[in-house]
């Protein structure tokens, strides 16, 4: 070593304090939801349709100060609830986040049916089957038929393709349908049948419009996509039945 040069070797010990950015808080977990605003609608006749409009629902986190209204994302059983009578009756709301599911509860009262026409309907699909408007009074079903690909869901539509393809209502527990109106996004044709009785002929259903059955008696009700190109399928963005 040169003897001009020398070196002391030390450890430097360093506490480093990290705070949060402004407008940036530390990373919480949702620990409850909050019904803030109770739906609309809460009194129903058994088999109407659950109406949560008017709802607002508001997650609260871990850290006692942060919170997000998640209308837009819950889920609730008040479809089931409606279909039985009671006073009352509590329909459960849920939302989760993070793998964490919190829930709340409202009150509805659901009076016994008058015996008259009960009209069911739907203006989102997020399966190709199920009941319309959450009844189990009323199912429906797309199917391929004698298109050439099986329906399917987008865009919260039923996608039924030209030549062939199927939407199927049918009435459940001794119920009769007695009037269909279906929606269609995409300009398209349709035949109906009843009770898989023969075809009547084409109806035509204009982009975002509708076609109604008027007045029937029936059990099943089957409509057929006679488009004939990708231009004219039936893109089933609403439907409403009624029954009795």
């Amino acid at each position: 070593m040169h003897p001009s040069l020398q070196y002391s070797y030390r450890t430097l010990f360093v506490k480093v304090l990290v705070f949060p950015l402004p407008g940036i808080s530390v990373k919480s977990t949702l620990s409850s939801i909050s019904i803030d605003a109770e739906p609309t609608k809460t009194e129903y006749t058994v088999g109407q349709t659950f109406d949560f409009s008017g709802a607002s629902v508001t997650a609260h986190y871990s850290d006692n100060t942060s919170s997000l209204d998640v209308t837009s994302f819950v889920t609730t059983d008040g479809a089931t609830v409606v279909q039985t009578e009671g006073s009352q009756k509590d329909v459960t709301v849920s939302y989760t986040e993070g793998g964490i599911t919190e829930t709340d509860t409202f009150k509805v009262d659901v009076s016994p049916s008058t015996g008259g026409p009960t009209t069911v309907s739907m203006t989102s699909f997020s399966e190709i089957s199920g009941y319309v408007g959450g009844d189990s009074n009323i199912t429906y079903e797309a199917k391929k038929g004698e298109a050439s690909t099986n329906p399917a869901v987008n865009n919260s539509q039923i996608r039924i393709y030209q030549n062939g393809g199927l939407l199927i209502i049918s009435a459940n527990n001794s119920k009769t349908i007695t009037d269909i109106t279906i929606g269609s996004a995409m300009k398209t044709n349709v035949q109906v049948s009843i009770d898989n009785g023969t075809y009547g002929s084409d109806q035509e259903i204009t982009e975002n419009g509708t076609y109604s059955t008027g007045t029937i008696s029936a059990s099943t009700v089957t409509f057929k996509c006679t488009g004939t190109d990708e231009n004219s399928r039936l893109y089933l963005n609403s439907l409403s039945v009624t029954y009795k």
